[in-house]
């Protein structure tokens, strides 16, 4: 499961770990770890969540993967992310200034379409810990003159999800 913090403050435990979390903060819940959210603010907390692949009851427990986590407490309080910081796993911050320059698609395993033109900040992914998904902000940039290579046609032996934040 992947989150990504829209507005608010909530507070996130995954595992042995609490976030005080903020707007654009996201994050990884391993497979199988236990986790809880609270909201103490007075102001609501919206975030945007992704879970690959679908949960399946593990040793007959639960009929929709969702399990009891009682050694993990729902949180009163957390630390603030660091994503630089060893000590504090699973989550990280957005921020505009991490966007590389304009240019040709360039990830990990990215052997696909000509796509150029665009702006990509890797979030969740296999440094974070995950197995089964990735999310990343893409940008792309207006300009007229590449808008045939801006999105190629191409295809994934996957699904994709895409969640609009303007344009």
């Amino acid at each position: 499961e992947s989150f990504f913090v829209l507005e608010g403050n909530p507070l996130v435990a995954i595992a042995d770990k609490r976030y005080d979390l903020r707007p654009h903060d996201f994050g990884l819940v391993p497979f199988g770890a236990g986790h809880a959210w609270s909201n103490p603010s007075d102001r609501p907390a919206r975030l945007l969540r992704v879970h690959a692949p679908q949960p399946r009851p593990l040793g007959g427990r639960g009929s929709w993967g969702v399990f009891s986590a009682p050694e993990t407490t729902v949180p009163t309080d957390g630390q603030r992310v660091d994503e630089l910081d060893p000590t504090k796993p699973f989550a990280g911050h957005f921020d505009q200034s991490d966007m590389a320059p304009p240019g040709s698609i360039s990830m990990p395993g990215y052997h696909g379409a000509n796509v150029q033109n665009v702006q990509i900040r890797m979030m969740v992914d296999e440094l974070l810990g995950a197995r089964q998904h990735a999310v990343f902000i893409v940008q792309f940039q207006p300009n007229p003159a590449v808008v045939a290579k801006t999105a190629k046609e191409h295809f994934h032996p996957f699904e994709e999800i895409y969640y609009l934040l303007t344009g």
